[in-house]
């Protein structure tokens, strides 16, 4: 989620340069003779513009040219970066003006791209970009930045001093599965001491890049101040062997401690949510085929996942193709600048589970396989997998924990004509998701109520609804345990 701010490219017709295209400054440059005259030139062009920036180019397929300028001594320059897979032997040199130190390289870019790089001098010396000093954290390191003019930064990932905060509890955690040990961040929730509720829990891989490099403790914050999710303990678990364990021969009994290990340990000491629709994984690349083969693996324990630029293997696709359950909700981004393939690997992820049934939100973005990618779009994830809980019209009448039970409606029989209704009451004996519906005696579904986590308690409601005069049945459902009981509609 973001919000229109000033970015580091600029279009060069909005510069003090005035309305000169950068095309038209190259051929100024060349037509002077004299290199004091040259000089004074680009001096001027740097003084008066930032770096890089874009301008609207008619003749680009993509409506915007973008420049990356250099100005030194040197035998080569490369622009290296998401836009080419950072492979230096790319054809993504950098010219020199004759006469001058000035380098400079164009490439079409959407409007709206977001991309890492770097400048590769002589070959082999990576810098920053020296005309940029907007840098984005990744994985080797920080890179420049290049923020089309269209691009919208994040405003979740920054630090809001003014909002209530989550707490973060570190431990290390050694796996009996896996005979090693790591250290794993725990986020609770602003709310976790003053609530009774039971928070749901995201499981994110790559963990603590997550919490450095994505700032997801603050997007957690972010969210839950505008009370745009159902707040998650996240539990930010990084990889002792990654590969292995996130898509290799060490991925079964990966998948076995988080369920076997990490979910006992959270349920024995902290206030969680047993509920698979209120479990969910996270994670990028390698992160993102964990995520998917826990879900597949383990359907009655995650009821979503969340993989970013995912490595999707033959693999997923067969537990896919194959899975006897189509309730799980996925939610699928890429980068269209992504590693070579992964932009259609994706797209075929998306289109094999919606074909088979699943619920799917999927977004491409023109970015790359970066974490300058990734913690822009964490917000979009979370909304998915944690929705607000709606309200419900139940009304918790009394909060100290009763038998399970379920009254009889009030009154009974009652009158479609008078238009008053009848209550419900039933009571919880300990917090459970709830599902309480009407049917006729055919057994069809009139009306239905459900409640993903209601604590201990007694509860009414009001029923309102338009019923044909006869002899129907309302079912209270917590877990395993059902009631039923019967009622009479009069004309």
């Amino acid at each position: 989620m973001k919000k229109f701010c000033i970015v580091s490219v600029c279009i060069l017709a909005a510069s003090a340069f005035g309305q000169t295209p950068f095309k038209d400054f190259l051929a100024r440059v060349n037509r002077l003779p004299n290199p004091a005259d040259k000089t004074a030139v680009i001096d001027s062009f740097f003084n008066n513009t930032r770096f890089p920036y874009a301008e609207a180019d008619p003749a680009s397929p993509t409506g915007y040219a973008a420049y990356f300028v250099y100005r030194g001594a040197a035998n080569s320059m490369v622009s290296a970066g998401d836009f080419n897979n950072w492979n230096v032997n790319a054809p993504d040199r950098l010219q020199q003006l004759p006469g001058t130190t000035f380098w400079y390289l164009g490439k079409n870019f959407e409007s709206t791209a977001r991309l890492d790089y770097k400048l590769v001098v002589n070959g082999s010396m990576w810098i920053l970009d020296p005309t940029h000093n907007k840098t984005v954290a990744g994985g080797f390191g920080p890179n420049s930045e290049l923020a089309m003019p269209a691009y919208v930064q994040p405003e979740e990932i920054q630090l809001r001093p003014g909002i209530p905060h989550g707490r973060i509890e570190t431990l290390t955690m050694t796996s009996q599965i896996l005979s090693n040990s790591r250290t794993v961040k725990i986020y609770l929730p602003p709310d976790y001491d003053t609530s009774p509720r039971q928070p749901g829990v995201i499981i994110v891989h790559d963990g603590l890049e997550y919490v450095s490099l994505a700032s997801m403790d603050r997007v957690l914050d972010y969210l839950h101040e505008r009370k745009e999710i159902s707040t998650p303990i996240a539990v930010f678990i990084p990889p002792v062997n990654r590969n292995p364990e996130y898509y290799q021969n060490q991925r079964d009994l990966f998948s076995r401690f988080i369920v076997e290990e990490v979910l006992p340990y959270l349920e024995s000491h902290y206030r969680v949510s047993k509920l698979a629709r209120q479990r969910a994984n996270l994670g990028a690349s390698a992160g993102g085929h964990i995520t998917y083969y826990l879900m597949f693996k383990y359907p009655h324990v995650f009821g979503g996942g969340a993989g970013q630029s995912s490595y999707i293997s033959s693999v997923l696709q067969s537990l896919a193709a194959t899975a006897p359950d189509t309730a799980q909700r996925f939610y699928i981004d890429v980068g269209t600048y992504d590693l070579s393939g992964f932009p259609q690997t994706n797209r075929d992820w998306r289109n094999q589970l919606t074909g088979r049934g699943f619920k799917v939100r999927y977004a491409e973005y023109h970015e790359g396989h970066s974490w300058g990618n990734w913690r822009a779009h964490v917000d979009d994830a979370l909304r998915f997998l944690f929705p607000p809980e709606p309200p419900t019209g139940v009304k918790q009448i009394e909060r100290h924990p009763a038998n399970f039970s379920l009254q009889q409606n009030l009154p009974n029989p009652w009158s479609v004509s008078l238009g008053e209704g009848t209550k419900l009451s039933f009571s919880l004996e300990a917090p459970a998701a709830v599902s309480l519906k009407v049917v006729n005696v055919l057994g069809q579904t009139m009306w239905q109520q459900q409640w993903s986590n209601l604590n201990a308690g007694k509860y009414e409601l009001p029923l309102r609804v338009k019923l044909s005069p006869g002899i129907y049945f309302y079912r209270l459902q917590a877990v395993d345990k059902v009631l039923t009981k019967k009622m009479i509609v009069l004309p």
